[in-house]
């Protein structure tokens, strides 16, 4: 396939292929171990040389030229764009002094002590809106949205 099809098509196939047997219950097992996400990350890996690579760019740049998001961007990205418009894990935080020294909304976090909690929707759907910029909270049109977040997750 890498020497038959172009750029636009083999695009096309890593989506079909590769990227949706990633985003296949990806908000479940987004939060496993440093290990096994390591182990995920290297498949992808490997599969982006083996379908784009020249054996020139590093991967880095085969990322960022075909626009792919790493896996855990690509976690990221999911529970942002299926959150953006509920309400049920984003309680705003009323704290007026917060409020007064940075005009930002801020969703409150339960505390956790263990990276267990960290893994638990409660914690980490408020850590990521947190974590986005106030302009990007205020979208209305969900394809926009998408767009947006989708740039924001491949630059951080």
């Amino acid at each position: 396939m890498k020497h038959i099809l172009n750029n636009k098509n083999k695009k096309l196939l890593y989506d079909a292929w590769i990227e949706s047997t990633l985003r296949y219950g990806i908000e479940i097992y987004g939060f496993a171990t440093e290990y096994l996400i390591e182990r995920l990350q290297k498949v992808q890996n490997k599969m982006v040389k083996i379908l784009f690579g020249n054996g020139i760019k590093h991967t880095e740049e085969l990322y960022k030229e075909y626009k792919i998001l790493k896996v855990i961007e690509l976690r990221d990205y999911i529970i942002i764009t299926n959150n953006y418009f509920s309400k049920t894990f984003k309680v705003t935080k009323l704290d007026k002094i917060e409020r007064l020294r940075r005009n930002t909304t801020t969703y409150e976090m339960p505390r956790w002590r263990n990276k267990h909690g960290r893994r638990i929707k409660a914690w980490y759907i408020p850590n990521l809106f947190n974590k986005i910029p106030p302009k990007m909270l205020q979208l209305t049109s969900a394809k926009e949205m998408k767009k947006i977040i989708k740039g924001y997750c491949l630059n951080h």
